[in-house]
């Protein structure tokens, strides 16, 4: 309450550019092997004809076929295939868009929770890794549940946005209901001390535990 906002901004400043330069060095490794258009998994041809079927107005609303995948992603697809042409590369740009802001999003996680420096590695893992960055280029549902996860985690301190980032993430792919444990229990930590939910439970078990003695 006391900082001035001009002390917090160039302190951002300093922290956006060189995680800036980070992502672009993730964005380079995973051109590689977007540009080398390998061939589609049979996941990712399938994906690709609903959201064809929703891109030229076919069946905008998945009528026809027996979809067992959220909308989400889907939706994106569609909407990537609209844009940028029947293709793909074009297919496969929103999983490159959600690899790359996985990117950040760990970082503001990681130095949440554990600090600046725990931060700053957990990025660097995540945009130099070799799984991350043969899976950025794909259309699978995976990579935008990440995103959303991550996010919804780093965003506890704001149960709303959190509580919205979850539903995305299950708007991605089902098994995003799972993390939900998880992210209350984050909320829970962030909004308590402020609240002074934990608080007022741990000076009742103090009081209680004076009496018993």
């Amino acid at each position: 309450g006391d900082v001035d906002a001009v002390e917090v901004s160039p302190d951002r400043m300093k922290r956006a550019a060189p995680l800036a330069a980070l992502t672009l060095a993730a964005l380079a490794l995973r051109v590689l092997p977007w540009l080398a258009n390998l061939p589609l998994h049979h996941d990712e041809a399938l994906y690709g004809t609903w959201a064809r079927a929703i891109a030229d107005g076919s069946d905008p609303l998945l009528l026809t076929p027996w979809v067992d995948k959220p909308p989400l992603v889907l939706y994106l697809l569609a909407l990537a295939i609209r844009t940028t042409g029947v293709s793909e590369l074009s297919l496969r740009l929103p999983g490159m868009l959600a690899s790359l802001l996985t990117v950040p999003a760990t970082y503001v996680l990681a130095r949440r929770l554990y600090g600046s420096g725990p931060g700053w590695a957990a990025a660097v893992l995540v945009a130099l890794s070799p799984f991350a960055i043969l899976f950025a280029p794909t259309a699978f549902t995976d990579g935008w549940l990440t995103l959303s996860v991550t996010l919804a985690a780093a965003a506890s301190r704001r149960p709303g946005w959190a509580g919205v980032l979850v539903g995305l993430a299950a708007a991605s792919k089902q098994q995003g209901v799972l993390f939900t444990p998880l992210v209350l229990a984050l909320v829970l930590a962030s909004v308590g001390p402020r609240t002074g939910i934990l608080s007022g439970a741990t000076e009742g078990s103090a009081v209680e535990g004076r009496r018993l003695s």
